[in-house]
């Protein structure tokens, strides 16, 4: 077995460049990331979709989820961020639906989602006193 100097999270925290991708690996970032978001809330919920696009009320930083709750083939849809004229001009294939950055979702007409939940953060959530300093600042 061999052995570090460091422990995973100092290593983590030490933000080596060139040791970063062992670290994601030896702790299945992905699949942390997945757990995390997963075990969220729903921003919204019981979202009509309308012609295939739903319409959220809140505009997201990101949109990690978008699960057709009701429909002909409901679950979780692969996200694909797209611009506002190529959402409207396409239709997204199965499992998966087109987000344009902004408040629209357009899922795909073969899945004949109906209803849907979403998970987002808005501007609002993301913003966090410490991650608002200079990287590397010093005060005093």
């Amino acid at each position: 077995m061999a052995t570090s100097d460091s422990n995973l999270r100092a290593t983590a925290n030490q933000g080596e460049a060139g040791r970063l991708a062992d670290v994601d690996r030896d702790i299945q970032m992905g699949e942390f990331l997945n757990a995390m978001i997963n075990g969220m809330t729903a921003t919204e919920t019981g979202v009509s979709v309308t012609s295939n696009v739903a319409t959220l009320a809140g505009t997201p930083v990101v949109l990690w989820d978008a699960n057709g709750t009701a429909g002909t083939t409901t679950g979780h849809k692969q996200v694909l961020k797209v611009s506002a004229a190529y959402l409207t001009a396409n239709n997204p294939a199965a499992g998966t639906c087109y987000w344009n950055g902004s408040t629209s979702v357009k899922f795909s007409s073969v899945d004949a989602i109906s209803t849907a939940a979403f998970k987002y953060p808005k501007a609002a959530d993301v913003t966090c006193s410490y991650l608002q300093r200079t990287l590397g600042e010093v005060d005093g």
